[in-house]
């Protein structure tokens, strides 16, 4: 799924014969599913060359990349060329003139990144884009079992109006506040009695523990879908045990919507029909199980052509093939934020991997670490009904030992501060700390 954000000022904007367009784009979509490994590389190749030839010929800041490369749109015949084109960032993108000048811009859909760097990036895209993007979220649902007389629910920033598609009966969603109260949350849902719930992770588990905690009865949803932070192990597995169906997880940005998601065997496909991914560890293709940085290209997004662009996360390619049939490739996980690192007392910097309470310490509801110096980390925690001393004596024991940081300071709260977009952070890292960083 698309994130809220996105997918509400799309709908609010896409006229009714755009969301006509949406229905034939998911039939197409859903046919892409089929393609094999190799028409996917060509597909790839063939889509990549339109896009850089595009690109180079309308949008200055990528005909400056080109140019200070010594580069031509016809240096890149495929996806084996992309290596040539420098990797751009968002810090490259904050003041460049990056929309293509064969659009009108007052015609443009806008959305904007959450800044969680300090940096927020303003991202354009036409109807049409918009319009694939959604059909791709809706693909993702087919391929678990949806019907278009599916009823959703999404808890959100804001609520839907119903379009003409929806008073038809079809693809009805309604909206809860993702910051009501867990009571109210679990009335809609009562009375709403949704086949799909969708939302962040954090809050559907904090909904998932209201539920187990007070053993309240709910109609039972097809599926749960989560996207736009981190799952947990842990996480995923109370939700799935409050409301008794399997959770299906989205890898999302706002700069390229759907970036990879669950099939039914649980493997994390990325969306190759559309999106190039590349995994770069030191600049270089990482290995099979190798974590490295995820560079992503649009194939799709003619507005504003993000080409080779670092999303910030860190992830892995898998090995194995999914047994799902399809063959999009897979990855094996998201590890993190490619910034999100934790700095040792001797100043070397490790992955934040290690920073974390594992689930088998009892009497947690939520926590955050937050690094305030090298040698000093803060844990915030909600604390459940059997949170005990001994508790605490276990995670400043796992703490110390998985970082080696021996000062680890527990502070008890009622709940966790989220960012601007309501995500949560499971990990502060010192270098988040100044100016204009989110926390």
């Amino acid at each position: 799924m698309m994130k809220p954000s996105i997918i509400a000022r799309a709908l609010r904007k896409i006229d009714r014969e755009l969301q006509l367009s949406v229905i034939k784009e998911t039939g197409a979509s859903l046919r892409n599913l089929a393609l094999s490994e190799s028409d996917l590389a060509k597909r790839q190749d063939e889509m990549l060359r339109r896009i850089v030839k595009h690109a180079y010929e309308t949008v200055p800041y990528y005909r400056e990349l080109f140019d200070s490369a010594s580069l031509k749109p016809s240096d890149i015949s495929g996806t084996k060329d992309l290596y040539k084109i420098p990797v751009t960032s968002k810090h490259d993108l904050q003041n460049a003139d990056c929309i293509s000048s064969s659009f009108d811009r007052s015609q443009l859909l806008e959305t904007t990144t959450g800044g969680s760097t300090g940096i927020p990036l303003h991202i354009f895209m036409e109807k049409k884009t918009a319009a694939r993007r959604v059909a791709e979220g809706r693909r993702i649902l087919y391929l678990h079992g949806y019907k278009a007389f599916y009823k959703k629910l999404i808890l959100a920033f804001h609520t839907y109006t119903p379009d003409f598609i929806n008073k038809l009966g079809f693809y009805r969603q309604e909206a809860v506040p993702w910051d009501a109260d867990l009571k109210e949350q679990t009335d809609r849902i009562a009375s709403y009695k949704p086949d799909v719930i969708e939302g962040y992770p954090s809050r559907l588990g904090l909904l998932a523990d209201h539920i187990l905690l007070n053993e309240i009865s709910l109609p039972k949803p097809k599926f749960i879908v989560t996207n736009s932070e981190m799952l947990y192990p842990e996480v995923r597995d109370k939700i799935e045990r409050a409301f008794g169906c399997e959770v299906v997880n989205v890898y999302d940005s706002e700069e390229f919507g759907q970036v990879a998601w669950e099939c039914t065997r649980h493997n994390l496909h990325v969306n190759a029909d559309t999106r190039i991914i590349e995994i770069l560890d030191n600049g270089n293709p990482a290995g099979q199980g190798t974590p490295g940085e995820v560079v992503c290209t649009d194939l799709i997004n003619y507005a504003m052509p993000l080409i080779r662009y670092k999303i910030g996360d860190i992830a892995s390619w898998s090995a194995k093939k999914c047994e799902c049939g399809i063959a999009y490739p897979v990855l094996s996980g998201i590890t993190g934020r490619a910034s999100e690192y934790l700095v040792m007392p001797s100043g070397k910097r490790i992955s934040s991997t290690v920073v974390y309470i594992p689930p088998s310490i009892p009497g947690i509801v939520q926590y955050q670490i937050v690094q305030t110096a090298p040698a000093c980390l803060d844990v915030k925690i909600v604390r459940a009904k059997d949170f005990t001393e001994e508790t605490a004596r276990k995670i400043k024991e796992h703490l110390t030992g998985s970082t080696g940081i021996r000062d680890v300071r527990l502070h008890y709260v009622s709940s966790i501060r989220k960012t601007k977009r309501a995500k949560f952070r499971r990990f502060i890292p010192l270098s988040n700390h100044g100016p204009g960083k989110e926390r």
